[in-house]
């Protein structure tokens, strides 16, 4: 069961393809608040 299941997820991972669109300042930096935000919630919920 556990092989299967690692199966599908490594032929998913496999089948996406990225594609970059132009995007502005604002928005990587936008990106990078919340992706920075996020992580910190995440070991701020982790330390209690």
């Amino acid at each position: 069961m556990g092989l299967g299941a690692l199966f599908i997820v490594i032929s998913i991972i496999m089948s996406v393809q990225f594609r970059f669109v132009s995007t502005t300042l604002f928005d990587y930096l936008l990106m990078l608040t919340l992706a920075a935000a996020g992580v910190g919630l995440i070991l701020r919920s982790r330390a209690k």
